[in-house]
């Protein structure tokens, strides 16, 4: 069984994720825990390959690295989208090549390797390893990433939400982008109001959604469980 976590940065989704694993293991389920942007996507080989030749270069220079993931991953983007920024610190051929990488074209270019790795990643863990798999974002929220802040190239991200495989559970935690501001400060209010509109657009077009709203946490965890446990239900007869 395949479980996907979507949402706003600051809306709860790794706390929801805990509660849920945990439940699950009470109930004897083999449960395995990725997140689509270090384990799964293209980029996060990527990244992993670029620290290993870093490696001992870094650990020479006591360890300086550029970054951590997490401030990487704040950065990754398209044209126009606040996390495209790269320090002006950066050298110039560095930032010519975060340029293109990130770039809308390229970046939607990446998006069908991300699905091969999916698919390989769920064969591995669900088909050989006979675990839930528990994946924290999806490849819905890498299409919210190449979505355009004018309102253009919904097309093509309507018809990528139809060739993705639609997990057993695809939960979409809403809240109010002031709300997860307040958590996690980590984008402009204005850009992630524009974030939580185009997740509501988007998951107009997923199969059988889960909506939670993490208003309350004890409500949210509650509706949360007996939402999966009726499709592990489903999946089971």
């Amino acid at each position: 069984m395949l479980i996907s976590f979507s949402g706003l940065d600051g809306a709860g989704k790794s706390t929801l994720i805990t509660e849920l694993k945990r439940a699950l293991e009470k109930q004897d389920y083999n449960v395995t825990v990725l997140t689509m942007y270090d384990d799964v996507a293209f980029y996060s080989l990527l990244r992993s390959l670029r620290d290993r030749v870093r490696g001992a270069g870094a650990a020479s220079r006591g360890g300086a690295n550029g970054g951590t993931q997490a401030q990487e991953r704040a950065r990754i983007g398209y044209a126009g989208d606040p996390r495209t920024d790269v320090s002006d610190k950066t050298r110039p051929l560095t930032r010519l090549v975060y340029r293109v990488a990130r770039s809308l074209t390229i970046r939607k270019a990446v998006l069908m390797l991300d699905l091969a790795s999916l698919l390989a990643r769920r064969v591995w863990v669900e088909a050989f390893g006979g675990r839930v798999l528990i994946i924290d974002r999806y490849l819905y929220d890498s299409l919210v990433d190449v979505a355009d802040l004018r309102g253009r190239g919904w097309l093509f991200i309507r018809f990528f939400v139809r060739l993705v495989p639609t997990p057993d559970a695809p939960v979409f935690v809403d809240v109010p982008a002031e709300q997860a501001f307040a958590r996690k400060a980590e984008y402009p209010l204005d850009y992630m109001r524009w974030r939580q509109g185009a997740y509501r657009q988007l998951f107009v077009w997923v199969r059988r959604p889960i909506m939670i709203e993490n208003g309350d946490l004890d409500a949210a965890v509650a509706t949360l469980k007996t939402a999966v446990a009726e499709r592990l239900e489903t999946a089971r007869g």
